[in-house]
């Protein structure tokens, strides 16, 4: 009888033992199934954005879309004046609105002479990065001899055509609505004189409300 006891007692203990250990198993299977998902509540996910940036090269003469950028200064917000200060962007908006260009000019730089100088012992050549933007209805013929240079002297500097220039130069071209010309408009001043400012004419004289000037 005491030998049937004591093998009762022994068999609960073991029963004992074996229920706590598949409890504990239980626990760890939950624990680990619930360490392997990872869960979010609303309005916490996360959206990836990638921008995406393109870089466009121009060559000399050549038109890009009014949207793209290039060369010395950025283009600001235009101003609606006939006059503004280097890197500004002007507006010129004729009384039609048949023409709707906005214009940038950039602070004036020495170059050496590139060949196209009439004196190039006594002058220096100048230029500075022109960028026109054209909006309006229809293709217009645009043109460096839009623009001229006014020195510390009161005289008036024409472009002039430089023919060996490696920098992009702004040539006469057809400008279709939506497209961008830019590139280096250069001029032919006295050694000794300062440039005050530059004065592009859009309507080449026919307007007297064209002009628009950037200086200091």
């Amino acid at each position: 009888m005491r030998k049937l006891l004591v093998m009762t007692v022994v068999t609960l203990c073991i029963l004992v033992v074996w229920t706590a250990g598949c409890r504990d198993d239980d626990t760890d299977t939950e624990t680990s199934m619930s360490a392997g998902v990872s869960t979010t509540g609303p309005g916490s996910t996360s959206e990836e954005v990638t921008a995406t940036s393109s870089s466009v090269s121009t060559e000399p003469g050549s038109t890009t879309d009014a949207t793209s950028t290039g060369g010395p200064g950025a283009t600001t917000i235009p101003v609606f004046s006939d006059y503004g200060l280097w890197e500004d962007t002007i507006k010129y908006v004729n009384g039609d609105k048949e023409i709707d260009l906005s214009l940038t000019v950039s602070i004036p730089e020495d170059f050496a002479d590139a060949g196209g100088m009439s004196a190039p012992k006594e002058n220096k050549l100048v230029g500075v990065w022109v960028r026109i933007d054209y909006m309006g209805g229809s293709s217009i013929k645009i043109s460096p001899r839009w623009f001229t240079m006014n020195d510390t002297d009161g005289n008036v500097h024409e472009s002039i055509t430089v023919t060996g220039s490696d920098h992009q130069v702004m040539e006469s071209v057809e400008l279709e609505p939506g497209k961008t010309a830019e590139g280096y408009v250069f001029f032919e001043v006295p050694e000794d004189m300062a440039v005050v400012s530059v004065t592009c004419d859009v309507s080449e004289g026919q307007d007297p409300g064209a002009p628009r000037t950037w200086s200091d």
